[in-house]
């Protein structure tokens, strides 16, 4: 609280210098007497004391939460008054009705009216516009922006929090302060740098790939896994090749250029750039498959170049599954060993398209696969699940839809979600 309470006073002293300098505040003849630079560092003051009174809440009294039952909503806004009382009385002030002396009036009012909003949806009064005195709604906007910012889950928290406030023009604050603070923005962003180590603000996430809107390759994404619970989410890489209308083609195409297999590690590398940015997110799900040609898994190992891939992003190596069609199984047996390589490297392999009656559990399970996905023609599926999770293995749907996002709208997908 104490380190949120420093933000707050900076992001208050900004502010209020702005306003001290702004054309609207100073035509107004309703403007307080306090409004001039040299009260500067009370209005600092004003940021830095705004929530004293959660001091005498009882030890371990929650955070607000829309759970709250309307008694422990009344309780929780109490702070604000107990506030303006305990700093009248640290004062000496505390049977004054209202202060004559200017900084301890401003400190008072940031503490008791901080929780008002313009239209009058605040506490502890629901005062509305001119009611609410202007260095309380200063204090207001910079809290709001600072829970805003370490609230969020966004690679761009700063750039979220300022357009979720400019929205709230006549509602949440006066048209007049947000034309302030679009014009303190180069100080607001100073001291959001300044303090970003102490907050739970997330790094944008540096992709490996560079994701042109004109590469000839790339992902779109199908939910696999239906569910009201984010963490049970599973979705498919569905790989798109630009001019190729299927997948044969493209197989065929890339084997022809020699490419394919720069193809597949390309293709794997988005799909971690993607789990990379939910993991900064702090977005859980069951993980990203993808699927992968035959000839990706003959010949040369890859494995040293996956493992970098995984240092790279710091990816949970259990979110990547990478599917092999079981049609590789069939064709050429002796891959098998070159699978169990793969397993023994850290990489989760998949089996897709699997037939029971063509290769034993046993076999499968020797090889070191852990997931599975039954081919969509097999009839007695819920017998075959229940065989292969008495085996320890995992059985993954096919994705429940034909929707298919790009990487941008499903991590935005996923925020709403949660």
């Amino acid at each position: 609280m104490r380190q949120q309470s420093v933000r707050v006073a900076d992001y208050t002293q900004v502010l209020f210098e702005g306003a001290c300098k702004s054309s609207a505040y100073l035509k107004d003849h309703d403007s307080p007497v306090y409004l001039e630079a040299s009260y500067s560092e009370v209005a600092y003051k004003c940021g830095f004391y705004h929530q004293i009174g959660k001091a005498l809440d009882p030890e371990n009294y929650p955070a607000w939460s829309e759970r709250f039952t309307d008694e422990e909503k009344s309780r929780y806004c109490k702070y604000v008054v107990d506030g303006k009382n305990l700093v009248a009385r640290l004062q000496g002030e505390e049977n004054e009705e209202e202060s004559d002396n200017v900084p301890n009036r401003m400190i008072q009012e940031a503490c008791e009216l901080h929780m008002e909003r313009w239209d009058g949806s605040g506490f502890p009064y629901g005062y509305e516009g001119k009611e609410i005195s202007l260095i309380a709604q200063i204090v207001g906007l910079a809290k709001e922006f600072d829970r805003l910012i370490c609230e969020r889950k966004s690679e761009t928290p700063y750039e979220d929090a300022v357009d979720i406030l400019l929205a709230q023009e006549g509602k949440g604050f006066s048209e007049e302060l947000l034309e302030v603070f679009k014009s303190q923005q180069t100080e607001f962003r100073n001291v959001y740098k300044k303090y970003i180590q102490y907050t739970k603000i997330k790094p944008k996430t540096v992709p490996l790939v560079e994701k042109r809107p004109g590469r000839p390759l790339g992902l779109k994404y199908r939910q696999i896994v239906a569910g009201t619970e984010t963490s049970s989410f599973v979705f498919e890489a569905v790989p798109w090749f630009g001019g190729v209308e299927t997948a044969e083609e493209a197989e065929a195409l890339l084997l022809r250029t020699g490419l394919l297999k720069e193809a597949s590690i390309y293709l794997l590398y988005e799909a971690a750039d993607l789990l990379a940015r939910m993991k900064n997110c702090e977005i859980y799900t069951g993980g990203v498959l993808v699927p992968m040609f035959s000839e990706f898994y003959q010949g040369e190992n890859h494995g040293e170049r996956l493992a970098q891939m995984y240092e790279d992003t710091a990816i949970d190596r259990k979110k990547l599954l990478v599917a092999v069609p079981e049609s590789l199984l069939r064709k050429d047996r002796s891959v098998n060993a070159r699978l169990t390589e793969y397993i023994e490297q850290g990489i989760t392999l998949m089996l897709d398209d699997y037939h029971p009656e063509d290769l034993p559990i046993a076999l499968i399970r020797e090889i070191g696969f852990t997931h599975v996905r039954l081919a969509k023609d097999q009839t007695d599926i819920s017998d075959n699940v229940q065989k292969l999770q008495k085996s320890g293995i995992t059985v993954i749907d096919w994705p429940s839809g034909e929707a298919w996002l790009d990487e941008d709208e499903l991590i935005s997908y996923l925020m709403k979600s949660e």
